[in-house]
C-alpha cells in the first residue's frame, strides 16, 4: 500500500501474479513436487489461504512451520518469488483418508463437509473412472 507521501509502506515486497497459471495446473505442481503426504499437510495447514513463498527460507516462515524446511526450500526453488494461493485439495485429501480408513464421517469432519457430499465426491470419481475406460 501506498501512503500519502506515496512511498510504498507494506511490509511485504510486491509479487508479480501469475495469472498465465491455472489453479489445477499449480495444484498439479505442488502434488508433483511434494508428493501425497506433504501436500495433504500443506493443505490442511494453508489450503485456501494466501502464501508468500519466500526466496530465502528461514525457519520461523510460515509454510516452513507448515511443511519443514526441506519441502519449503523445494517450493521456493520452484515459485519464488510469488504470492500462492494454497488449494484445499478436497478430492486428494479425501482419497489419502480413505486409505488410511477414515470413514466417510470422519472424512467429512476433516474435510468440513457432509457425508452426503463424501459419498458424492467417491461416486463421481468412480463414475469418471468407468467412463475413461
Amino acid at each position: 500500500m501506498s501512503g500519502i507521501d506515496g512511498v510504498s509502506h507494506s511490509s511485504r515486497p510486491i509479487v508479480p501474479s501469475r495469472k498465465s497459471r491455472k489453479s489445477s495446473d499449480l495444484s498439479d505442481e505442488i502434488l508433483a513436487l511434494l508428493g501425497e503426504e506433504l501436500t495433504v499437510k500443506l493443505a490442511e495447514t494453508l489450503g485456501g489461504r494466501r502464501v508468500y513463498i519466500p526466496i530465502c527460507v528461514r525457519e520461523k516462515n510460515v509454510l516452513s512451520a507448515a511443511i519443514g524446511c526441506d519441502a519449503a526450500e523445494l517450493m521456493s526453488e520452484q515459485f519464488a518469488p510469488a504470492m500462492l494461493r494454497i488449494g484445499i485439495f478436497r478430492t486428494l485429501r479425501a482419497h489419502h483418508y480413505k486409505s488410511q480408513g477414515l470413514s466417510a464421517g470422519q472424512i467429512a469432519t476433516r474435510l468440513c463437509m457432509t457425508e452426503t457430499g463424501v459419498d458424492k465426491l467417491f461416486r463421481r470419481e468412480r463414475n469418471v473412472a468407468r467412463g475413461a475406460k
